[in-house]
């Protein structure tokens, strides 16, 4: 304590902790080994989250030295998840059965979104409530679930609930993202994501590179670039964290090939030589425009929305400008 004079009488006030004793069971077994996930609410508004594995014949894991307060916990096994929220009282010596449901199952394919050839080798990472540490960290080295050679992937441990998967370069070449999907799946079933559509990391070779004379950006709605003229409105409220970011032309290069087309700052971005960009997403998108993976000569479609309404133009990348 601070700003206490000599002398002054302190009072402390001691809570009793709470002690909460937890068994994990998989239809009538008990499950020896599982993780849990544990994040406790604060009465501030805070929170603070631990990780505890167990590791007993009879699947149960003691926690004591807990604060009293609201707890959600995430048990995490290989025969599945379950999520389950309590309170703790002062004192309390708490004991609960968590049955586990069933993971979920992930298949589809992976396409290159220009050439419509299979994307073989990508990892998949599963972004979901509860995923498991070690199958995130092995996608992370590249030893997690990868894209066939026909661009197929199966997933056979995903959390239920809704999540989104990245797809990225097998070998770390590139640590950007192919491609993303949103997934959602209940318990026990398995679900087909169909086709999803990313950009390969392969690049157009540097003398070969052409130039669109464009400049986009990712922006939400709120935050997006104004036509010429255009002044944002002041901002009333604070911009939503998980607001969706969507590919805008934020600058166009004098007489350069967009220019040309008609394309103008303010334009959304909608479409890229056919495809929707919501049908692979923003950033994959935004790569395909980029420099190094267009080649000088190419012809590139995109459709574009502006005042409401819908164009397409198209566009023939230029020599490079030095």
């Amino acid at each position: 304590m601070s700003g206490l004079s000599p002398g002054t009488d302190v009072r402390l006030q001691v809570v009793p902790l709470a002690e909460l004793t937890i068994t994990a069971r998989a239809g009538a077994a008990p499950v020896p080994r599982w993780e849990l996930h544990v994040t406790h609410k604060k009465p501030d508004g805070g929170t603070s989250t631990n990780r505890e594995t167990a590791d007993s014949a009879t699947g149960s894991l003691r926690l004591d030295h807990l604060d009293p307060g609201a707890y959600e916990l995430i048990a995490v096994a290989d025969a599945g998840r379950v999520e389950h929220s309590l309170e703790l009282k002062p004192g309390e010596r708490a004991a609960i059965t968590l049955e586990l449901q069933p993971w979920a199952r992930l298949r589809g394919v992976l396409l290159d979104s220009r050439s419509g050839q299979p994307l073989a080798g990508m990892s998949v990472m599963t972004f979901g409530k509860g995923e498991r540490t070690g199958n995130l960290i092995g996608s992370l080295f590249g030893k997690g679930p990868r894209t066939d050679a026909t661009g197929r992937f199966e997933l056979a441990s995903v959390s239920p609930g809704t999540g989104e998967l990245h797809f990225v370069d097998g070998d770390l070449s590139d640590v950007g993202i192919i491609a993303r999907a949103d997934y959602s799946v209940a318990a026990g079933v398995e679900a087909d994501l169909g086709t999803i559509y990313g950009v390969s990391t392969s690049k157009v070779a540097a003398a070969e590179r052409g130039e669109l004379g464009l400049r986009t950006r990712l922006a939400t709605e709120l935050g997006r670039p104004r036509p010429l003229g255009e002044q944002p409105p002041p901002l009333k409220e604070k911009e939503d964290p998980k607001a969706p970011k969507r590919l805008w032309i934020e600058a166009v290069t004098i007489d350069g090939p967009a220019d040309k087309a008609g394309v103008q700052p303010g334009d959304e971005v909608v479409g890229v030589d056919g495809l929707a960009v919501s049908a692979t997403n923003s950033e994959s998108a935004a790569r395909l425009l980029a420099p190094a993976s267009v080649r000088r000569g190419q012809s590139v479609t995109l459709e574009l929305a502006r005042a409401g309404g819908r164009e397409t133009v198209t566009l023939e990348a230029g020599e490079r400008r030095r």
